[in-house]
């Protein structure tokens, strides 16, 4: 296996371990919607198919993995402390944009 197979490979194995570690087996679709992306795609990315960086950052900042570990397996799968992160749904997201915004005097 090319070095750069063997690369994917092994972060598509660490990415299903965060998901297992933290969301737990049937954890996929909460962290699909925590990463504002399809279940079916988070599905696929665990699959195999190649994960955008956008959606690896997003991962990262979410739940505090340490891009370290992320790349190379060594040292702690999370950053920080360990704890549990403080994760938002889309729907928490979207409340705390709405609210944060400055009101017109046109909202009902």
């Amino acid at each position: 296996m090319p070095d750069r197979e063997w690369e994917r490979t092994m972060l598509t194995r660490r990415v299903c371990e965060v998901r297992r570690e933290l969301f737990g087996e049937d954890g996929m679709a909460h962290l699909a919607e925590i990463l504002r992306i399809p279940v079916r795609t988070w599905s696929n990315y665990e699959a195999g198919v190649v994960i955008p960086a956008t959606v690896i950052l997003r991962l990262i900042a979410a739940c505090q993995v340490d891009p370290h570990w992320l790349l190379t397996g060594e040292g702690s799968m999370q950053s920080g402390s360990g704890s549990t992160p403080a994760m938002e749904t889309r729907s928490e997201t979207h409340e705390t944009a709405r609210s944060s915004r400055p009101r017109t005097g046109t909202e009902v």
